[in-house]
């Protein structure tokens, strides 16, 4: 028998984030909104371990700084963009509604 190695090593939750330089925290909220590397559950429930491939993770890398350099910009932009159109189509109290009539 020959040994047998591990050509594309599996990541804990806590490597693959250290790894992209996020919180846990952040890779957990990417999972749910279906962004972020993905992942593999070892197991059945809720206690399955979850394990990301190191080849998934450095293709998420990689695909995320061809898109953009930074992520937190286009929402921040984004959110802007959306108060701004719901502050300009609420009406600016009773006197703005008089006007308009």
């Amino acid at each position: 028998m020959t040994a047998t190695t591990i050509a594309d090593p599996l990541l804990t939750r806590e490597e693959a984030a250290e790894l992209l330089r996020v919180s846990i925290h952040t890779m957990a909220c990417w999972h749910s909104s279906g962004r972020g590397p993905r992942q593999l559950k070892l197991g059945t429930g809720r206690s399955a371990a979850v394990r990301y491939r190191a080849s998934d993770v450095h293709a998420f890398a990689a695909d995320a700084a061809a898109i953009e350099a930074d992520p937190a910009d286009k929402w921040r932009e984004a959110r802007r963009k959306a108060i701004a159109e719901r502050a300009a189509a609420k009406p600016k109290g009773r006197r703005a509604k008089l006007r308009r009539g």
